[in-house]
């Protein structure tokens, strides 16, 4: 979750693919009244993986919020 802005989502898969090198399976990102959320479906093969990439991602200029679900 966060503020919307130009480059939101290029900025949350370009971390994710090419600095983290982590595959996306899937992805619903939305905006509502500058406010962004979403879902990311990852594939990683450790926890530290996901771990690193939740940090990398807080570092975004506008995101607020970062937080793994258990489906």
């Amino acid at each position: 979750k966060g503020t919307d802005r130009i480059g939101m989502m290029n900025d949350i898969t370009r971390v994710t693919s090419q600095v983290m090198n982590i595959n996306i399976r899937r992805i619903n990102l939305g905006a509502e009244d500058g406010i962004f959320d979403g879902f990311i479906d990852l594939y990683v093969h450790h926890i530290d993986d996901l771990e690193n990439l939740m940090k990398k991602l807080r570092e975004i200029d506008g995101l607020e919020s970062v937080a793994k679900a258990e489906l």
